[in-house]
């Protein structure tokens, strides 16, 4: 919907579970993993859904561009990372972070039998997740989020890797997917620049 007049802008669907939950996030634009425009932002929505499926739309092409599935029974809950590459959603049974660029599951969390809510702090190393509890109602539970446990991975392609290589001043990793889709990230933050 439009802030300024109040019309409708475009009808997203997928599928017909209730949407529980969305949250937007305005992020670089990367079309199969790669960085299109370094200076380009896009839009994506995230929904959560009574079906346990997190749904990332594209709102420029109005499309989805990445399904994460798995989860049990429904997603009450749904939250982008400050940093913008990974989804984290809740609901019964367990907490999952995804990978934004393929919709896999990076980490199940299991926090209880029914999460309502939950959120990332400003700086995406801690995710506070809310719960309701037969015994101990409104309970908050806050997780340290500790990004690959000591073992740095880089995220943005989508097909299997088949080269690798670094920059001769170890500052960069260059990679080549299957697909010839070629990711190259800063060591050192982790971020894809290209």
């Amino acid at each position: 919907w439009s802030v300024a007049s109040g019309q409708q802008i475009s009808l997203l669907r997928a599928g017909h579970c209730t949407c529980h939950d969305l949250t937007c996030c305005h992020r670089q634009v990367i079309s199969i993993g790669v960085v299109v425009n370094e200076n380009a932002k896009a839009w994506l929505l995230a929904t959560a859904d009574s079906g346990g499926t997190v749904t990332v739309w594209d709102l420029k092409a109005e499309i989805p561009r990445t399904y994460c599935r798995g989860s049990d029974y429904d997603t009450y809950a749904v939250a982008f990372s400050p940093d913008g590459t990974t989804i984290a959603s809740t609901g019964r049974h367990a907490t999952r972070l995804w990978d934004l660029a393929t919709g896999r599951t990076m980490l199940t969390l299991k926090s209880g039998n029914f999460m309502t809510d939950l959120a990332f702090s400003p700086d995406g190393r801690e995710l506070a997740v809310g719960s309701i509890t037969a015994f101990n109602p409104g309970q908050v539970g806050v997780w340290e989020v500790e990004p690959d446990r000591g073992i740095r991975k880089l995220h943005g392609l989508v097909a299997p890797i088949s080269k690798v290589q670094f920059s001769p001043d170890g500052q960069l990793v260059g990679a080549l997917s299957n697909d010839w889709q070629i990711g190259i990230w800063e060591i050192e933050s982790g971020r894809l620049r290209q």
